[in-house]
């Protein structure tokens, strides 16, 4: 790594997170905001940390002017937990100051859905789920119980290249908000 670049540090709940969000680095979604010549990614796993591990790195990052993304399902059990309620949550929680960016996404299996066409749902075999704004894990579960080895699947070898940001926007309203105001150079 380039010793001058900056880091844009991704904080993800779980596998299935972090791998959706090294898909979309690989695919160049945040090339526009975050050049590769410029900035560097880290991308880490913090649901089975100590909180307070993730603390202490948070406020050393957090010191460092570089951009810090934080990721959290709003978790559809929590129904009555509105977006601003989870945010507030986790701000307490890790101890984030309002400059962090933090992304609550109502489930993050909806984003890996939302990406993948109808044509290549359909040559694989995969119910093809035309809005998937409120896909819920347990969809996903079921999709997963139809088709054994489908989260590997889709987020290895070469599916990832059939994964389409255009797709995801089209078919996932908060993946399309987050792909505009965090992705997209607002200048």
């Amino acid at each position: 790594m380039n010793q001058y670049k900056k880091v844009v540090y991704i904080f993800v709940e779980g596998k299935d997170d972090h791998d959706l969000l090294n898909l979309l680095k690989d695919k160049g979604v945040f090339e526009e905001k975050y050049p590769k010549s410029q900035y560097s990614f880290e991308i880490e796993k913090y649901r089975n940390k100590k909180d307070s591990e993730i603390r202490k790195k948070l406020k050393t990052i957090q010191h460092t002017n570089n951009p810090i993304f934080f990721f959290g399902d709003l978790d559809f059990e929590e129904e009555k937990m509105c977006i601003e309620h989870r945010v507030k949550a986790i701000k307490q929680k890790y101890q984030l100051i309002s400059e962090n960016i933090i992304i609550i996404v109502n489930e993050i299996e909806s984003w890996i859905l939302a990406g993948f066409s109808e044509k290549f749902c359909k040559h694989h075999d995969i119910e093809f789920i035309e809005d998937t704004q409120f896909v819920r894990k347990e969809t996903f579960t079921q999709l997963y119980q139809k088709k054994p080895g489908l989260r590997r699947f889709l987020l290895t070898g070469e599916q990832k290249e059939k994964y389409s940001i255009e797709e995801a926007c089209q078919r996932n309203q908060s993946f399309q908000k987050f792909f505009e105001r965090y992705c997209k150079d607002s200048e």
